[in-house]
């Protein structure tokens, strides 16, 4: 498995050379069945992703004396607050990468947010949105993300959303997501051992929506780290009335 989203380095560890909370989280990451991890980068200077890949690397030894080979690479992500204001566009965490994450941590959609997205698309990247089920402005107003769909956005929900670990109202909506086909991606979005529930969010999208969904998801997931555009799906646009319905 790939898990496409996963915090396994905090702001708080940037010049962590222990990395004992990141090994216990890649090492429980690989017994449940994931090879490769993806680690959102937040825009940075050079050097501070420089640093990053760096602390990756020592990780990466630290497994490997345990005898856990595991893929770690680097996503960039965008986080859009309401006082979001400057966009670059030609930032180095961006070379060599089609897909870009964005979070969402504003309590309204940005009136800039449709120009971002496109300036985005014409530059050859696919915006990824991360766990929008759990923005308090998409949980009220969920035909809003069908416009977004409607710009090329994908849609990536949270493991720990699926399974009703952040709270019944947003599992209700990341259900709806799902049967609606709203949905491309599935991560962890875990800063800890806690959230690390990929394997039963798939395991529960199995049961209730079957296996061939899945296989879908995880070969989007395979696509990110080939580097190859993900086809979006023609989702069937969320009424208001049912989405407390699973």
């Amino acid at each position: 498995m790939i898990d496409i989203n996963c915090i396994l380095f905090s702001d708080e560890q940037q010049n962590d050379t222990s990395y004992e909370k990141s090994y216990w989280m890649a090492k429980k990451s690989y017994e449940q069945g994931i090879h490769t991890i993806i680690l959102p980068l937040p825009l940075v200077k050079e050097e501070e992703r420089k640093s990053r890949l760096v602390q990756i690397g020592g990780l990466k030894e630290k497994l490997n004396e345990v005898g856990i080979s595991m893929e770690i690479q680097l996503r960039p992500e965008i986080v859009i607050t309401n006082g979001f204001i400057k966009m670059e566009y030609d930032n180095s965490c961006y070379i060599g990468n089609t897909h870009i994450l964005m979070k969402l941590e504003s309590s309204e959609i940005p009136p800039q947010l449709t120009k971002i997205i496109f300036n985005y698309h014409i530059r050859g990247y696919q915006i990824i949105l991360s766990h929008p089920e759990t923005n308090s402005f998409l949980l009220s107003n969920p035909d809003t993300l069908y416009n977004l769909l409607g710009l090329g956005v994908l849609v990536q929900i949270s493991a720990a959303s699926i399974l009703g670990k952040n709270g019944l109202k947003i599992q209700k909506l990341a259900n709806q997501l799902i049967r609606q086909r709203y949905v491309h991606l599935v991560a962890t979005n875990a800063h800890s051992e806690k959230g690390l529930l990929l394997a039963k969010a798939y395991k529960y999208i199995s049961k209730h929506y079957g296996e061939d969904y899945v296989l879908a998801l995880q070969n989007n997931a395979s696509r990110i780290l080939e580097n190859k555009t993900i086809d979006i799906n023609t989702p069937i646009k969320i009424e208001k009335r049912i989405l407390g319905i699973f």
